[in-house]
């Protein structure tokens, strides 16, 4: 498994608050935790962040850099977790 994926499949399997305190590690940058819980992990770094939902098959990742507002993007990729991708990835 890539670290960038362990890195956040860890954020959720360890203890969520750990990863607030800690921060997390990915795309060779350190962001600091703004949310975490069992079903989403908010991070940022200056002007760029990243978020993850958990759904019941994926993790979904997005990212959102300087000049982007993180609230659409939290608001996106949370409502992408109220669909059904198994047929759709193959």
């Amino acid at each position: 498994m890539p670290s960038d994926v362990r890195t956040l499949v860890n954020g959720f399997a360890k203890n969520p608050l750990q990863a607030r305190r800690e921060g997390l590690y990915f795309m060779d940058k350190d962001y600091k935790c703004v949310r975490a819980d069992e079903y989403s992990l908010y991070a940022k770094n200056e002007n760029t962040g990243v978020i993850v939902v958990k759904t019941g098959l994926y993790l979904l990742v997005a990212t959102y850099t300087e000049g982007m507002y993180p609230s659409v993007c939290v608001e996106a990729t949370e409502k992408l977790d109220i669909y059904d991708f198994s047929g759709v990835i193959t």
